[in-house]
């Protein structure tokens, strides 16, 4: 799917671009209920820093709003078309040992912040 994902996506910089996989801790967002169940997915997520600052100006870049659009609408006409399904690629889970190293990396990082 990430391999989908960068031949349809266009017009940003690869900083900001490059598909991630969900860590082994947790998977947040829209995401979570599919990747859970093996089914592969792709989704915008972004958190940008003004999002909860109190800023004003125009904050949002609406080329790049727009070239995001368009990327999504090149992968979903792509999905809908007559490709195979397997070619989205399988989603593989963390095992209990990926879950827990993970979850020791959030402690230190927590506990180095005190």
């Amino acid at each position: 799917m990430a391999e989908l994902a960068r031949a349809t996506w266009s017009g940003v910089t690869i900083d900001s671009s490059t598909p991630l996989k969900p860590g082994a801790f947790i998977h947040f967002g829209e995401g979570e209920p599919l990747h859970d169940q093996r089914i592969p997915a792709v989704a915008l997520v972004t958190g940008p820093l003004y999002l909860l600052a109190e800023l004003r100006g125009d904050l949002v870049d609406i080329d790049a709003l727009t070239r995001q659009i368009d990327s999504f609408r090149r992968l979903l006409t792509h999905l809908a078309g007559p490709a195979e399904s397997s070619s989205f690629g399988t989603v593989e889970l963390p095992t209990k040992e990926e879950k827990a190293l993970a979850g020791d990396q959030v402690l230190r990082f927590v506990a180095a912040q005190r």
